[in-house]
């Protein structure tokens, strides 16, 4: 254990873990009956994130299978394999009870050089864009910006500190018709 269970931002606990490569990760729960009136934090929102908001979490890892057992272990993930992804192997991490995921693991066995990570995924309209607006800010580009076979685009960075997120934008809607 990095860090303690103790009180969260929004009354509940969290507590700061690493996993057995040493990648560290934070676990929390959610008060039983949330608080009400000024000063609350609101609800999340349901449906697609907003942009700059959180939307997706990725633990990129050089030991993907010894990965999954252990998150599956902690937290009973299952996995589906992203093919539309065709740089590397990626795996969506479906929580029980959830049918789309919130997060994937990445394989990063054959990267050069990118050492084992938990990085926050941020929603944005257009990732050429937010990359080019962090660039100026003072963040690195690691890769991409890249797009997925059925278009979903990314781009994984440092800010200006060495920490590392992602950007993404979801595909285009396609017609129903």
């Amino acid at each position: 254990m990095v860090l303690a269970a103790g009180p969260a931002a929004d009354g509940g606990r969290s507590a700061r873990l690493k996993d057995p490569r040493g990648t560290a990760f934070s676990v929390w729960q959610a008060l039983e009956q949330p608080p009400t009136g000024a000063g609350t934090l609101p609800k999340a929102a349901a449906g697609a994130p907003l942009p700059g908001s959180l939307g997706w979490f990725e633990i990129g890892t050089a030991d993907l299978e010894a990965s999954k057992t252990f998150y599956a272990g902690a937290f009973a993930w299952t996995y589906v394999h992203d093919t539309g992804v065709t740089t590397r192997p990626y795996f969506a991490a479906i929580t029980p009870g959830d049918q789309r995921g919130s997060g994937g693991l990445a394989d990063t066995s054959k990267a050069q050089g990118v050492k084992d990570y938990a990085a926050p995924q941020f929603a944005t309209p257009d990732v050429p864009a937010a990359v080019a607006k962090a660039e100026k800010l003072g963040a690195t580009v690691e890769a991409g910006p890249e797009t997925t076979a059925y278009g979903l685009t990314f781009a994984r960075l440092t800010d200006p500190r060495g920490i590392r997120f992602l950007l993404f934008s979801l595909p285009p809607q396609v017609p129903q018709g």
